[in-house]
């Protein structure tokens, strides 16, 4: 095939009589490439949220970010529109018209890939700074950043300019225009660009979701943070997996030249798979920003706790004052429990300074508002049994309660009562 031109492979081998994979298939097509996208679109966009109305602390990774999903979405929709000029279909049934819509549909698609991996890449690295501050990973960030952004720029260019003038990419009639790299007019040279960008493609992908590796064999990293890290990694080893089966498939078929030049034939696989790596890389970028602050709500949603309550006797115990205050309990007026219609009950001490809620029976033991029944309040040991929630200082996986300040009076109903809780 040394030496040879696209035009003359065009026919050289018989390939009508193969069966249709399900990637050349539309609906295969649609489907995968606009869920994918609207899945990333699902995960920036609450990253780029909480960066610049919750933390209020935007960067150039969130900058590059937004690029990117002009970039990906501009190329994901082309990808989409390429269903109805051909792809999937054998280049010998296209109509000339529809080969040179085809071709100039595919430039733009294909310039926007090369500017999306870029992007994303880029993206990462600067998000990384956030976190290497000094030292030799945040020298190996820089560096990373200065080469990513060579090999773009350099593949970005060649996708948007392959023929001088331009037109000469999907007029590939017209003899007098000079192209190279993506619009190459010999087979070798075609080749070499299409391969060479994925297997860089691939070595960066594996460079940057290799940088954070050390971060999880710090002492001092907790096992949240390792949990965290176990999921960037196995998003990140998906997006080398994928990179490594659109390589494959490109060498196979020798960038749809081999065993004949049939772009619309043998291409939907590696777009669809291109699609699918940049957009679980974006995924893989955006859920540790926001997943704190999903996790923060959540928890007001789905029952975190579950408390026990116990009665015991305890030494220095006066059993006595107990006895005297259950009997003060039965004469008094029960104005410090309010029943619920959900059958849920809400119980205030007397100094009215925590707010608990519980399930169990429909009546609760309250003590009086007398000085001598309420000095157990102010034991220590006493304050620990009647918070459970309270845990040990420094917990960075416990939940507390924050206490609410509780009305002095005790006739009104409740009004917008609320729990609190922070991570």
């Amino acid at each position: 095939m040394s030496g040879q031109t696209l035009i003359s492979l065009v026919g050289s081998y018989d390939n009508l009589h193969e069966l249709t994979p399900s990637w050349n298939q539309k609906v295969t097509i649609l489907s995968v490439v606009i869920a994918f996208m609207a899945l990333s679109w699902l995960c920036a966009l609450p990253r780029l949220y909480v960066r610049l109305f919750v933390t209020h602390s935007p960067g150039w990774d969130d900058l590059f970010l937004t690029l990117y999903l002009l970039s990906t979405t501009l190329g994901s929709i082309l990808l989409c529109l390429l269903t109805d000029w051909g792809l999937g279909k054998h280049w010998l049934t296209l109509s000339i018209p529809t080969m040179k819509g085809y071709l100039l549909r595919f430039w733009i698609a294909n310039a926007s890939y090369c500017m999306s991996t870029t992007l994303i890449k880029i993206s990462l690295l600067f998000q990384y700074l956030r976190v290497f501050d000094k030292g030799l990973l945040r020298n190996v960030c820089i560096s990373s950043i200065v080469l990513v952004s060579l090999w773009g720029a350099a593949y970005s260019v060649m996708a948007w300019t392959p023929c001088i003038p331009i037109h000469g990419f999907w007029d590939f009639f017209d003899a007098d225009v000079t192209c190279y790299g993506y619009g190459a007019r010999t087979a070798d040279q075609f080749t070499a660009t299409y391969e060479s960008h994925t297997a860089f493609n691939m070595v960066f992908d594996a460079l940057v979701f290799c940088i954070p590796v050390p971060l999880y064999f710090q002492a001092n990293a907790s096992s949240r943070t390792k949990k965290g890290l176990l999921v960037v990694f196995a998003m990140g080893l998906l997006v080398i997996s994928i990179s490594a089966v659109r390589l494959k498939t490109i060498i196979d078929h020798r960038s749809t030249t081999y065993p004949t030049f049939d772009p619309s034939w043998y291409s939907p696989i590696s777009m669809v798979l291109a699609a699918m790596e940049v957009d679980i890389a974006s995924i893989c970028a955006s859920v540790p920003v926001f997943w704190p602050l999903l996790r923060l709500y959540s928890a007001n949603i789905f029952v975190t706790e579950e408390v026990e309550i116990r009665h015991e006797t305890r030494p220095g115990y006066s059993v006595e004052l107990d006895c005297r205050a259950k009997a003060a309990s039965t004469t008094s007026k029960p104005s410090l429990v309010e029943e619920e219609d959900s059958g849920q009950q809400r119980q205030r001490s007397p100094q009215g300074s925590e707010i608990f809620f519980f399930e169990g029976s429909k009546t609760a033991d309250v003590e009086p508002k007398t000085s001598n029944t309420t000095k157990h309040y102010e034991d220590e040991y006493v304050k620990k049994q009647v918070n459970p929630f309270i845990t040990k200082k420094g917990s960075v996986d416990s939940w507390s309660i924050v206490e609410a300040q509780a009305s002095s009076t005790t006739t009104s109903k409740k009004k917008g009562l609320q729990t609190f809780f922070l991570p």
